[in-house]
Order: structure tokens, then sequence, then C-alpha cells
């Protein structure tokens, strides 16, 4: 599921980019400033890399990336609205 969101958020980001780009080159089309080369979106690539880890770098990980959060927060049905409320939290 996390690598999921991290594949869509960037999918995302790169289909704002290409939508700006894409203004603003016919703005400048219509300024008659047009670039020489016609609008090429820019590619959009996903890798991934495995590696293996002992245990004491597995523990880091988890740690790090607060995994065991995320994994409590799921076992509570946690989502969106949990999020909502914590965010209510954070600005009172």
């Amino acid at each position: 599921m996390l690598a999921r969101e991290v594949i869509q958020n960037s999918w995302d980001a790169a289909e704002d980019l290409r939508d700006n780009l894409r203004k603003d080159q016919l703005k400048a089309e219509r300024r008659n400033q047009s670039s020489r080369a016609p609008f090429r979106p820019p590619p959009f690539e996903v890798r991934f890399r495995f590696l293996s880890a002992d245990e004491a770098s597995k523990d880091m990980i988890v740690q790090e990336l607060a995994l065991t959060e995320h994994s409590r927060r799921l076992a509570r049905g946690g989502g969106l609205a949990e999020k909502r409320s914590v965010w209510k939290k954070k600005t009172v």
C-alpha cells in the first residue's frame, strides 16, 4: 500500500508538471515566443531496487520510516477521518 501511494503521488506530480509546461508553451505561442522544439512531455519512470538487509538494518528502517505506527493506524481502521481529527487537534 505504501509503494502504491508513492507511485501515485509521483505520477500526479508528473502530470501537474506536464500540464504546467503545456500551459507555458501555449502562452509563449500566443505571444509569438514559441520555442523552436515542439512540446514533448518529460518521461515518467519508476525504478525499483531490491536490497537485502540484516535484522539490525531492518529494525532501523522500520523505526526511521515509522512503519509500526503506520500499521497500528491501519489496524485501528485509521485513514482520512483519523488524519482529519489529528489535523484539528494540531490547529486548535
